[in-house]
């Protein structure tokens, strides 16, 4: 309680101090103003003279600070909290709006009556540019301008083109900036050493005064015009300079600051005094669409928004990318890994596969040799029955006989020496060069190779033949072993049935599933068919060797095929060729 009582007492001493005569002083807070610097010459200097007067008149001489800086550096105080107040343009004020900054006056005057409304910009060109009458003809063309943030010295015409002409940015091939000396902009464009200048409303009017010029020699591009403002602009009209408080003042401050500079009568050189703007929409409109100030994009500060308010989903898509990364490797290795099985396979099937083609060739030249021996027996046969024939009717000749009945045994000889010399030609071609694939026409060749049995039998003129086939039957394959194959089956069949009173032979052609179906049916007597299939070998001529069913029953499975044997029921035996059919269509 003793400590409370004497705290008390200290305030109320502190509190007398500063309400006698001599405390006063003492107890007033410093007031830091922050002013931007001004386009010279500037008609808003007399009234920041008496701002400057009336600020010291309410906080005392001491009391208030006042600095001039540079555009960027006046940003960078306020927002260092380094300032209470600070007069500027509306365009740098409204930029600075997300520091904390507020209004508490505008500068308006009798003639610039709406606060709201008291600014713009205009954009001149020389009178005698008569191909210069709008905005797009500047299109590429040379301006000059004070700086690259001053509010009505450039940023008013670039919101002019971004809505008319879409992007500021690349609108002039070249934009002069030089600096605060308006002047140079109204000499660069009366000289022609530009096309064209961006200066505040009513600049070049004050200038022309000045210097006693023709106001006639420049021409504003795009000229407004209304109650508003007296004076010709290009661009719209925006509030004019601002006096504004920071964070750092505090409240009492800034109480203090408003009451001090709404007290400010009308300058007597302009008529210019602090008034209170209303509407700053226009105003934000401008910054958006410029990107400027609250709304300038931040790559930085946007991209950890974007990650701050989509962190979850950017974990769960990285989370996918990595499922997807781990699967599409694993599959790499996996394919990879398959991928060598596989090579492994195939050279080891390839291996396989020339083992198969050696063993086969072997067992060819096998059946081949197995083929020499049988075929080339009958020719020789027939030879050796001719020749003794012709040799016994040579003895006997007589001065009576006719030598041309020798003739027909002499051209069997012939024939029958051909065939056989024929016959080693093909398998010796077989044996050295292996099969020739071509296309057969199965029920043609059938029908030929059945009448070269019916012949070489002996019963070509007795036996009732019949040959059917379904349309155009087409195997692929070597016409010497198809040839050899059937022709062993044929003239077996043909010699099964010579000793019948009536020989049969039924042959069909068909297809089924992909594979042709020849069958060979004959009426002779019945045959043992467990020993015909367990032996594969059989003949019925006392003399035979045994070679021609094997020899058959191989190459027909060498081309892919098979041959089985069926017992008719009213005697005789059936043989039925299955060969995989090399029909295209």
């Amino acid at each position: 309680m003793k400590y409370l009582f004497l705290l008390m007492l200290l305030f109320s001493l502190f509190d007398r101090i500063c309400a006698s005569e001599g405390g006063a002083e003492l107890c007033t807070p410093k007031v830091r103003l922050a002013i931007s610097t001004l386009a010279e010459p500037s008609t808003n200097q007399p009234l920041i003279s008496m701002t400057i007067t009336a600020l010291k008149k309410e906080f005392g001489p001491d009391h208030v600070e006042v600095n001039v800086y540079q555009l960027k550096d006046l940003e960078r105080v306020i927002r260092r909290g380094d300032a209470d107040v600070f007069i500027s343009s509306s365009g740098t004020f409204r930029r600075l709006a997300d520091s904390g900054a507020r209004s508490i006056g505008t500068i308006v005057s009798n003639k610039l009556s709406d606060p709201n409304k008291s600014e713009g910009s205009a954009l001149i060109v020389r009178a005698d540019r008569l191909n210069l009458q709008h905005l797009a003809d500047l299109k590429g063309k040379v301006v000059a301008a004070n700086m690259p943030n001053g509010f009505s010295g450039h940023l008013m015409i670039l919101h002019e083109i971004y809505k008319h002409e879409g992007n500021p940015k690349k609108f002039f091939s070249k934009t002069e900036f030089v600096g605060h000396d308006v002047e140079k902009i109204i000499n660069k464009v009366l000289h022609g050493e530009v096309d064209g200048g961006i200066i505040r409303t009513c600049y070049w009017e004050e200038y022309a005064d000045r210097h006693h010029l023709n106001k006639d020699l420049i021409r504003v591009i795009d000229a407004k015009k209304d109650s508003a403002h007296a004076c010709k602009h290009t661009s719209e009209l925006f509030p004019n300079w601002i006096i504004a408080t920071t964070p750092s003042a505090s409240p009492e401050v800034a109480r203090r600051a408003a009451k001090s500079i709404l007290s400010v009568e009308p300058s007597e050189k302009n008529g210019l005094y602090w008034g209170l703007s209303t509407d700053f929409t226009q105003l934000d409109q401008l910054l958006k669409d410029l990107e400027m100030g609250p709304y300038e994009v931040r790559k930085g500060e946007l991209v950890q928004t974007f990650l701050r308010h989509y962190r979850n989903e950017i974990l769960g898509v990285l989370f996918i990318v990595c499922v997807f990364l781990l699967s599409h490797f694993r599959i790499r290795y996996l394919v990879k890994k398959r991928t060598t099985q596989l090579s492994e396979a195939y050279r080891k099937s390839r291996l396989i596969e020339a083992k198969y083609h050696k063993m086969q060739k072997v067992g060819i030249i096998g059946l081949l040799s197995g083929t020499v021996a049988h075929e080339i027996r009958q020719p020789l046969g027939a030879i050796q029955f001719f020749a003794k024939g012709l040799e016994n009717n040579l003895r006997k000749l007589g001065e009576d006989t006719d030598p041309n009945n020798f003739l027909p045994m002499a051209r069997q000889i012939i024939e029958e020496a051909q065939k056989a010399d024929e016959t080693i030609k093909r398998i010796r071609r077989l044996a050295a060069e292996g099969q020739s694939i071509q296309e057969i026409d199965v029920s043609s060749e059938i029908k030929k190779l059945t009448q070269e049995a019916l012949h070489a039998s002996g019963i070509s003129k007795c036996a009732d033949v019949k040959i059917q086939a379904e349309g155009l039957c087409i195997f692929r394959g070597d016409l010497v072993c198809f040839d050899l194959v059937f022709s062993n089956l044929l003239r077996n069949a043909c010699e099964y049935i010579a000793a019948e009173k009536l020989p049969k032979i039924e042959i069909s052609v068909s297809k089924e599933n992909g594979f042709l179906l020849i069958g060979i049916n004959n009426n002779g007597p019945k045959v043992n068919l467990d020993a015909l299939q367990s032996s594969r070998v059989f003949t019925s001529k006392k003399h035979g060797m045994g070679f021609g069913l094997p020899i058959a029953i191989g190459l027909a499975e060498n081309m892919g095929g098979l041959i089985r044997f069926e017992e008719n029921p009213g005697g005789g035996l059936k043989v039925i060729v299955k060969l995989p059919s090399g029909d295209l269509s």
